[in-house]
């Protein structure tokens, strides 16, 4: 039987403090199994409410806070491209929080 390859899923957040717990509920229904799966979740360093709400979720040991260091220019592909770098899987997916 073949092996699934690992799959990681960057979802980046910027002052989303309000949905992140529905959005870890709903990334919780990923059907992929979970050893082979690697959800990265990317917050801007200065957006101190959605990183406080993510703190306060019980993140699963396959979901993880990624925190964008504080530039000039706050922008999503920026927070993506540094995610990519912290990224586990051979299969790379964005999913728009």
């Amino acid at each position: 039987m073949a092996r699934l390859p690992q799959v990681s899923v960057i979802v980046a957040l910027y002052r989303e403090s309000d949905i992140a717990a529905r959005l870890i509920r709903r990334l919780s229904r990923l059907d992929y199994p979970r050893e082979m799966l690697d959800v990265v979740l990317v917050v801007e360093a200065e957006d101190s409410m959605t990183r406080a709400a993510l703190a306060a979720a019980n993140l699963p040991p396959w979901m993880r806070v990624i925190v964008v260091p504080e530039g000039r220019v706050k922008t999503k592909p920026r927070a993506l491209n540094l995610a990519l770098d912290h990224c586990r899987g051979s299969i790379i997916g964005i999913y728009d929080a």
